[in-house]
């Protein structure tokens, strides 16, 4: 079930918005973003329609109002009413019929008043509870799930804060009977999923079936290329499952999280920093995918780096310059082993070359002098426009640049066209190695399913 949120400014954007909506979402009109809210037309509800009117200072009179003008809606239409805990006093003649009854924990967790929430629901028989809940921890989400335990009424569970998007995209899995959805530009919430993203996400086809996977890292991965390539693949294929963007700050917590919802997750790409972090919990040193359910790990960069060196045809006495030393360097490292002359440029190269001592740190002088047959970029150096320059005083026959960009070419692969010079390039190596990441997805999908 899914319920659109939409501010009541003016008649007139509620007809624009209306317009768009499918007729099978719930509307909820936030009538708290108008001090005329008397004036909202109530030929607009039905039995899809929630109002609600929660606390602004900037509204005058309020709670007088706010109390005649609910019952007014209640009276006279097939609407639902959204009653915050607090007010449920003035409408206790109502008992729970077309009521929801809400409770927002903005401060974090209160178990004790959560409890005391759950009773009262249970008591008051509302036709659904909502409790919107501050989570600063991943797996906080359990408290979130428990509360389905202690009420005897259907429940929607949403996280406040930063994993806010997150609990509205895998809503089934806390039991929640729905979720919330916003106007693109008119949220009513922080971090409230957007109509246009729950349509990306097919949100509508989402239920207690549905596995869930995704890419975890820091924001940049919110323009990922997988989370269209994996989900328009289940999507054309009819594989109940969703890849979700996962931005975690302590990884530690993630794994925890994990442990506790690893029958709902397939697996998860992994994206610096978390390549090196998340490889030591599970005994590795580099890896970039993980299928929690039985605590299998992988790492893809090395499919797609072995597919590299055969295409540009790399030769075992051929010079190779690294740059970089984060985990995917590493994972370059780790199968070059039967190339003699490779040399590292890295601000801090120390760790990598305990790890792989092999490989020759090479100085300021050395990246300017010698003449490198390949040069691999596992950097972000590129990207930004002018970084060329950094590139165009080494000298080197081949290119394996990671970065890529959506609407134009990186400095590196810029430079290998000017000089007509071969290259493997960061669309290229995201394909490759994507390949054998959905063929592992796919099988741990198919081995969940049965």
């Amino acid at each position: 079930m899914l319920i659109v949120s939409i501010p009541y400014i003016n008649d007139n954007f509620l007809n624009e918005q209306i317009a768009v909506i499918p007729e099978e979402y719930y509307v909820e009109y936030r009538l708290d973003y108008n001090d005329n809210f008397e004036s909202f037309p109530l030929s607009l509800c039905n039995d899809k329609t929630i109002i609600t009117i929660k606390n602004n200072s900037s509204v005058k009179n309020l709670a007088h109002r706010r109390k005649e003008f609910l019952k007014k809606v209640y009276l006279n239409t097939q609407a639902y009413i959204d009653l915050d805990i607090e007010l449920i006093s003035d409408f206790s003649e109502f008992c729970g019929k077309r009521v929801v009854l809400s409770a927002h924990f903005e401060k974090g967790v209160d178990l004790y008043r959560i409890q005391q929430v759950t009773d009262y629901a249970n008591k008051f028989r509302p036709v659904f509870l909502k409790i919107a809940l501050f989570l600063e921890k991943l797996e906080d989400f359990r408290i979130l799930k428990s509360i389905n335990e202690t009420v005897d009424v259907p429940a929607v569970l949403i996280a406040l804060g930063r994993f806010s998007k997150m609990s509205r995209l895998m809503y089934p899995i806390w039991n929640s009977k729905a979720t919330y959805l916003g106007i693109e530009g008119y949220l009513t919430a922080e971090n409230q999923l957007s109509l246009d993203e729950a349509e990306f996400y097919k949100l509508a086809s989402v239920d207690k079936k549905t596995l869930f996977g995704g890419i975890v890292g820091g924001e940049q991965i919110l323009h990922s290329k997988g989370l269209p390539f994996y989900n328009e693949y289940f999507y054309q294929n009819g594989v109940n499952a969703r890849y979700i963007p996962f931005i975690i700050k302590d990884s530690a917590g993630y794994v925890k999280f994990l442990q506790i919802f690893k029958n709902h997750f397939f697996g998860f790409s992994v994206t610096m920093p978390f390549k090196l972090v998340l490889a030591k919990m599970y005994g590795k040193k580099a890896i970039n995918l993980i299928a929690p359910r039985l605590g299998r790990v992988f790492n893809t960069d090395f499919d797609a780096f072995r597919y590299a060196l055969k295409k540009l045809e790399v030769s075992p006495d051929d010079k190779i310059l690294i740059l970089g030393a984060g985990g995917t360097a590493r994972a370059f490292a780790g199968i070059s082993g039967e190339f003699r002359y490779r040399y590292l440029w890295a601000r801090n190269p120390d760790v990598m070359i305990l790890e792989y001592p092999e490989v020759t740190v090479c100085s300021q002088d050395e990246l300017l002098n010698l003449k490198f047959d390949l040069i691999v970029n596992c950097t972000p150096l590129g990207i930004h426009e002018g970084e060329e320059i950094f590139f165009d005083r080494i000298t080197f026959s081949k290119a394996i640049d990671l970065p890529y960009l959506p609407d134009r070419d990186t400095g590196l692969i810029k430079l290998c066209l000017e000089r007509k010079l071969e290259f493997f390039d960061g669309h290229e190596f995201w394909l490759k190695q994507s390949e054998k990441q959905l063929a592992i997805f796919s099988e741990e999908i198919d081995r969940m399913k049965h």
